[in-house]
């Protein structure tokens, strides 16, 4: 870790250890200890605790039965949890970027990011640039409060998707479901029709999680 000299010191440590989580330099399930962070960034140990707290209210660290923090992991159940709350919230957010028609150029230019990191073999890339793709189908609803709540488990699907590897074991093709996803938004707007649209939402979603249909088919869509 190098050392911190920002003005907002949480802010910048919380950041620093988010990417390092995010870019599996500190792997699911390792201990993250406040004492050797602080040595090594050469802080106290109080904006490092600070820090922390704030890591696991976005879930990407969790409390373990000593009280010390590792990073976050996923369970089958954890997935299927976390598939339905984005289930939730992106068929919301179709069903309201629909409705207005808004338009798709923030998914068009995330899908040409996505179709880079595919050609260049970089995961990382390719995790950011479908969250990305994401952030912005959730952003034209237009709705706030909706984008976020949907920013709070942002980290914890990128997180999700780095450490079951689905979209790495998912490459090919991965572009191509983006594609139909966008295309069928696409036809939703023109045609005001969403039946088509949140059934496949719901197969993207899980698929992207590593998951089958009907693992998720339950919840509302």
């Amino acid at each position: 870790m190098q050392v911190v000299r920002a003005s907002s010191l949480v802010d910048e440590i919380r950041n620093r250890l988010r990417l390092a989580i995010l870019a599996r330099e500190l792997p699911a399930g390792e201990a993250v200890r406040d004492s050797v962070l602080a040595a090594q960034m050469q802080v106290s140990r109080a904006p490092v605790r600070e820090a922390l707290r704030a890591l696991e209210q976005s879930g990407l660290v969790v409390k373990s039965p000593n009280k010390s923090y590792i990073v976050a992991s996923f369970t089958p159940q954890d997935l299927a949890d976390l598939a339905g709350v984005r289930l939730a919230l992106e068929g919301l957010a179709c069903r309201l970027s629909v409705s207005s028609a808004a338009s798709s150029s923030g998914m068009e230019s995330a899908l040409s990011r996505l179709r880079e990191a595919v050609n260049d073999q970089d995961s990382v890339a390719m995790v950011a640039a479908d969250r990305q793709f994401h952030e912005a189908l959730v952003a034209a609803s237009g709705n706030g409060r909706l984008v976020a709540n949907y920013a709070q488990i942002c980290d914890q699907i990128e997180l999700a998707l780095h450490s079951n590897g689905a979209l790495e074991r998912g490459r090919e093709g991965l572009v191509e479901r983006h594609e139909e996803l966008l295309a069928e938004y696409q036809r939703a707007v023109e045609r005001r029709d969403l039946s088509q649209l949140l059934p496949l939402l719901e197969s993207h979603i899980a698929g992207g999680l590593g998951m089958s249909f009907p693992s998720v088919a339950g919840y509302p869509s």
